[in-house]
């Protein structure tokens, strides 16, 4: 996972820069022919070092195309009460294929009675290549189903048919590259524009340092949003497997019922955007969750396992409208999510998703597992002080 948004990071930081100065057909086209490439070569990888540059340059191309499906769908579907929905609809199907990759794996995997493994980082790590709003499903892997072709093989063991769940997914992103390069055809011989290469301005007639001050509080949102995020679903299952003595089964549950949740967040979010500004609901799914958080760091001292249960769905609805929410406030009143600034938000996101496992996994192991809880606690309260100067600069610009 380290490799993975690893690349995810540089591929960001690739795509600001290619973006603006490529046609976009061509440019989905590619990303998604070589995600599909390197997904179906995953599998054989039999040397670690192999295996480690596939996911780096799997990354790679899903970052591109995180920044491209980003900057797409705020320009088609505008700062409007009417986009704004269907950008919570555009969530809603992300999360979707979040929530059925691991059940479409689950046929291939080898059936194991001694599950001595915890299986909850991996149903999430095929879960993040959607969730930010990716176009491609990725099977997940786990330790205890070895591959065929990789030295993960115990002979001891049937063989793994997992190959046969990643060559679908290639597959299914082949197919979905087919169309970009026929409508980049097209494009060529109508003479289409490139990407729009016109230069971003900042929004309002604030001052440019303010302006610049509150994109670097963008960033900061970005960055502790997505470590929360993408720590807490990758940890929570083996922070119950190990602190509260779940089995398994119920940590992997629990983790599906998490994303359940984030689905049915984003669902509620396509009325509630009508009523709501972007602002305003930013702030208020951002203290919701933060209030989750509590009480699953509450529950978890006083070995409730009720009160988990409670607090992950509590939890995961207002997860579902953050993000949304997050893209349109900066499109409409701070500044276009185009190339570059899609680049920047994603490069902010997947640092803070490179960064906290790191910081998470030493505390948990150094010190106590109920850090895990900790941390996500004092990041989301930062990021509650980040929404309300969120709210502020708003209001502030609208006087």
């Amino acid at each position: 996972m380290t490799a993975y948004y690893t690349g995810r990071f540089l591929g960001s930081i690739l795509a600001g820069f290619i973006y603006s100065r490529m046609n976009k057909f061509l440019l989905f086209g590619i990303s998604l022919l070589m995600f599909g490439v390197v997904v179906g070569a995953i599998p054989w990888c039999a040397l670690y070092e192999v295996m480690i540059t596939a996911h780096v340059v799997l990354g790679i191309f899903g970052g591109i195309l995180a920044v491209a499906i980003y900057s797409e769908s705020v320009l088609i579907w505008g700062p409007t009460g009417r986009g704004r929905s269907y950008l919570m609809l555009h969530g809603g199907i992300s999360i979707i294929a979040s929530v059925l990759a691991p059940i479409a794996t689950g046929p291939f995997l080898t059936d194991r009675s001694d599950d001595i493994y915890n299986s909850s980082s991996i149903q999430h790590a095929s879960a993040n290549t959607s969730i930010l709003y990716n176009v491609t499903i990725l099977p997940n892997i786990t330790s205890e189903s070895p591959l065929i072709g990789t030295s993960f093989v115990n002979p001891d063991e049937q063989p793994s048919r997992l190959y046969i769940a990643y060559s679908i997914s290639a597959g299914l992103c082949l197919l979905v590259a087919l169309p970009f390069f026929r409508l980049f055809k097209f494009s060529k011989s109508n003479k289409m524009a490139f990407s729009s290469k016109e230069r971003n301005k900042f929004i309002g007639s604030f001052s440019l340092f303010l302006k610049r001050l509150q994109l670097v509080n963008v960033g900061a949102y970005s960055l502790f949003h997505n470590a929360v995020d993408y720590t807490f679903t990758g940890y929570l299952s083996t922070f119950c497997v190990k602190y509260l003595l779940w089995t398994n089964m119920s940590g992997a549950m629990l983790t599906s019922t998490a994303f359940f949740t984030r689905l049915l967040g984003s669902l509620i979010g396509i009325f509630l955007v009508r009523v709501f500004k972007s602002d305003t609901l930013l702030l208020l799914s951002t203290s919701a969750y933060t209030l989750g958080l509590l009480g699953f760091t509450i529950s978890a001292h006083v070995l409730s396992d009720v009160g988990i249960w409670i607090s992950v769905c509590v939890i995961g609805i207002p997860f579902g409208l953050v993000w949304p929410n997050f893209l349109s406030w900066i499109n409409a009143s701070l500044i276009p999510v185009r190339g570059e600034v899609s680049s920047f938000i994603n490069v902010t996101a997947f640092l803070g998703a490179l960064l906290a496992p790191m910081l998470f996994g030493y505390m948990m192991e150094e010190f106590n597992l109920l850090w895990f809880c900790y941390l996500c606690v004092v990041k989301s309260i930062v990021n509650i002080i980040n929404a309300f100067i969120i709210l502020c600069y708003s209001r502030s610009m609208k006087r």
